[in-house]
């Protein structure tokens, strides 16, 4: 619907230049088109994409770091105790052989002893209670898409 009222070479003339426009449109849709079918087949390729896949890995790193420490920990205490536990019954039995073999003990040794063996029972209950707690500081920040109004 054109207003204007043309001679047939006019109207002709007139139908070209629409027909011109009408391509210059869908080169223009072409071309958005095609920027569309790039994006989605590249978008593997994006810089912002890589940068999410660098952050997840040292985030991995992070976490894989704290874990192995706190198993070395863990493994180190769980170690330990028995360790000191089984060195102070082994000089406490050491002490009762010697007072059961020379008869030289007291009511006071059998004291020591009894509380001693105590002490190594209420260690090794304890060791039980070994658990783990998480820090409230997080490990890894969380990554957001910030929109730029341009």
């Amino acid at each position: 619907g054109c207003s204007r009222i043309f001679s047939p070479k006019h109207s002709i003339d007139h139908r070209n230049e629409l027909g011109k426009q009408l391509e210059e449109i869908e080169a223009t849709r072409d071309l958005i088109q095609q920027t569309i079918i790039q994006r989605t087949e590249n978008r593997k390729q994006h810089t912002l994409l890589k940068k999410i896949d660098q952050l997840e890995q040292e985030s991995i790193v992070k976490i894989r770091q704290v874990a192995e420490e706190v198993r070395n920990e863990l493994f180190k205490c769980a170690n330990q105790l028995p360790h000191d536990v089984k060195k102070n019954l082994q000089l406490i039995s050491n002490d009762m052989k010697i007072g059961r073999e020379e008869n030289d003990f007291s009511e006071i040794d059998i004291q020591q002893w009894t509380q001693k063996l105590e002490e190594l029972k209420k260690e090794l209950q304890n060791s039980s209670n070994i658990s783990i707690q998480q820090d409230s500081t997080p490990l890894v920040t969380k990554i957001n898409i910030n929109y730029k109004d341009t």
